[in-house]
């Protein structure tokens, strides 16, 4: 799908960039290496991602339907639901 949204991942290190994409998948992605994201995590597809926002270790996932989901960024960045 389209990538909807980038946000900076501060709390792991300057190099660190979540992307949302329409289905309301996200992936962190190390620019750094960027080959291949360093974790995913598969949405919900009837829910298409609008905006994203990440504050410290949480991301916010906002859908076009209004409702909002919520992952968390472990230290490793992996994302967990």
């Amino acid at each position: 799908g389209m990538c909807t949204d980038l946000c900076r991942c501060p709390a792991l290190g300057p190099g660190f960039l979540l992307a949302t994409y329409e289905s309301s998948d996200a992936a962190l992605w190390d620019m750094r290496q960027p080959t291949e994201p360093v974790s995913y995590a598969q949405g919900d597809p009837s829910c298409p991602a609008i905006c994203s926002a990440v504050l410290w270790r949480k991301v916010w996932i906002s859908c076009s339907g209004g409702q909002l989901k919520m992952l968390r960024l472990d230290r490793d960045g992996g994302l967990q639901a």
